[in-house]
């Protein structure tokens, strides 16, 4: 979830860095990261970190056991809905990288999945509120697990 706060903004320059990322449009900060709906280029997660829809509906979960899933929050059961397979792997974390593939590397810095999204600088991904993960490139979107509801 992005939680943004208004604030005056005294001079151009760093805002501020807290639990994330802080990016700022004209006088509204947003903090993206793990725990929000977002990662944006050079924004990562590790294990046991997620991005949940605003919706709290859908969560994507990098998982201790090396898997990335989606889930569907049901009360207290969470449905998969799609997985990158990766189980049984020792994952080091999943980035969104600046030249726009969202990548899952080894803690031996060996790529286990991509979205084979490079080449699509200043893209981000989002846990949509529909239930899809979908990459983003100014304007397009690029890559979809595909698993609107």
């Amino acid at each position: 979830m992005i939680k943004l706060e208004q604030f005056q903004m005294w001079r151009a320059g760093v805002i501020a860095t807290v639990a994330g990322v802080v990016m700022a449009w004209g006088g509204m900060a947003a903090w993206a990261g793990p725990g929000s709906d977002r990662l944006y280029p050079g924004e990562l997660l590790r294990p046991g970190e997620y991005l949940l829809s605003t919706n709290k509906t859908y969560v994507l979960r990098v998982q201790r056991d090396g898997n990335v899933v989606i889930y569907e929050i049901q009360g207290t059961y969470e449905m998969p809905l799609w997985a990158t397979g990766t189980n049984g792997q020792a994952v080091d974390r999943l980035v969104m990288q600046p030249d726009g593939n969202l990548v899952l590397y080894s803690r031996g810095q060996r790529p286990l999945w991509s979205s084979g999204t490079v080449g699509r600088a200043n893209s981000f991904v989002i846990m949509q509120n529909d239930g899809n993960l979908v990459i983003y490139a100014p304007g397009d979107p690029v890559w979809a697990s595909e698993t609107q509801r």
